[in-house]
């Protein structure tokens, strides 16, 4: 089973997508039902030939290793 610190060594530090994120970044995240939850802080990006469904920002949540849309993300 991977841990979060095994899995963040995995993870790019740039964005693959131009956006206004970065690695540190505290954001707050709206599921697609108008949801907010956080603040949560951006541990990494996902590699460009990896994206699936525009999901590409990692953040340090309970399912850290499911990535979110960066347009989900209100930076705080």
């Amino acid at each position: 089973m991977t841990n979060l610190q095994n899995f963040k060594k995995q993870l790019n530090s740039v964005e693959p997508i131009e956006c206004d994120l970065k690695v540190g970044d505290r954001v707050i995240y709206k599921n697609d039902f108008g949801i907010k939850f956080g603040p949560f802080e951006v541990i990494g990006f996902e590699k460009k030939e990896d994206i699936s469904g525009g999901r590409f920002v990692y953040l340090n949540k309970d399912s850290y290793w499911f990535p979110v849309k960066a347009e989900q993300l209100t930076k705080q």
